[in-house]
């Protein structure tokens, strides 16, 4: 039997109830390994407790004290923490190296996020690790392909594929706006902000017409008017019309990847998962590509999207089965 230990929000104080669903993501796994005849224990944030996800198991609020208080009373087989690029997580994270109890980060998959998850040993977003992707031969170049166009349509509502036009036309290009207080922009943009992108596209490429799309929970205030740059509604789909675009274009914003899946040329300013894997072609804005295109090496991102999609994501309510568990990377990251 191995003993797990659930830190959810702990000792996060900025709107820490934005974790309460991680309680529901993690219930499915806690109930998946007790099932297996393991232990798991949960401290969670006071204003991310969801009681109701987590009936059934040990779960109670708790601080930083808690969880140093559990490694002292028990021997733990790992720790896990959700996200952990910011300073509460650091905490925690400095805790179970003290105890030296190994840690498992999760985060959100990407096709799509919601209803998958990841887990990984050094972190998420641009921390993860890189593992190498299988050759993608044969069955398997076969397999993805069918769940790959099935997944455009259903998930996304389009087909695969950009649209074909000629490389003298115009390019349009589709530019996802993120949240400039998230870590994501604050540790691995080049960019402070997100005027500052678009003033960098628009100046960089007048040739070309760009369609920003404002992030929907955090839209900037002070966005300048730039002659080839139209806003999107945040509110509008933004899959709708992703097909009428020639490339996307961002820092390391979710969409990239999942355009990059969608078949569409992506290119990638920021460290992220677009980057690690080589599914978008990253630039350096010191040295700007001439024109906006995706990676130089079409199968080896191929084989990296199939990698993510068919292998690293997992689904979230799947992680209650153990058989499931079974067949995936995590019999072996846990020891199961």
């Amino acid at each position: 039997m191995n003993n797990y230990l659930f830190t959810i929000g702990v000792g996060v104080s900025d709107r820490p109830s934005r974790w309460q669903g991680i309680c529901t993501i993690y219930g499915h796994l806690a109930r998946g390994l007790t099932r297996m005849g393991h232990r798991c224990r949960f401290i969670v944030n006071p204003a991310a407790f969801d009681a109701r996800a987590l009936a059934g198991l040990d779960a109670a609020p708790g601080s930083h004290a808690d969880v140093e208080t559990a490694l002292a009373e028990d021997a733990w087989h790992n720790g896990f923490i959700w996200g952990g690029r910011i300073a509460p997580d650091a905490e925690t994270a400095a805790l179970f190296a003290t105890g030296n109890v190994p840690v498992i980060y999760s985060e959100l998959g990407w096709f799509p996020q919601k209803g998958t998850v990841y887990f990984d040993r050094l972190g998420t977003n641009s921390q993860m690790s890189f593992d190498t992707p299988p050759p993608l031969v044969g069955l398997r170049r076969l397999q993805f392909a069918i769940a790959r166009r099935r997944a455009c349509r259903t998930i996304y509502g389009q087909r695969f594929g950009g649209p074909a036009r000629p490389a003298t036309a115009r390019q349009q290009v589709f530019v996802p706006l993120q949240d400039e207080t998230d870590t994501n922009i604050t540790q691995d943009s080049p960019f402070p902000d997100m005027d500052s992108l678009l003033r960098f596209l628009s100046e960089t490429y007048p040739d070309c017409h760009f369609t920003a799309r404002p992030h929907p929970k955090a839209a900037p205030s002070d966005l300048s008017s730039y002659p080839n740059v139209t806003l999107q509604d945040p509110k509008a789909n933004p899959y709708a019309e992703l097909k009428t675009f020639d490339a996307v274009v961002g820092i390391n914003s979710t969409m990239l990847s999942e355009a990059a899946f969608m078949g569409h040329d992506v290119v990638c300013f920021g460290n992220g998962i677009a980057k690690i894997y080589g599914i978008a072609r990253h630039a350096d804005p010191a040295t700007p590509p001439a024109r906006l295109q995706g990676p130089e090496n079409r199968d080896q991102a191929d084989a990296a999207l199939a990698h993510l999609f068919l292998d690293r994501q997992l689904r979230q309510k799947r992680l209650s089965s153990p058989r499931y568990l079974q067949g995936t990377y995590l019999k072996q990251m846990l020891d199961l």
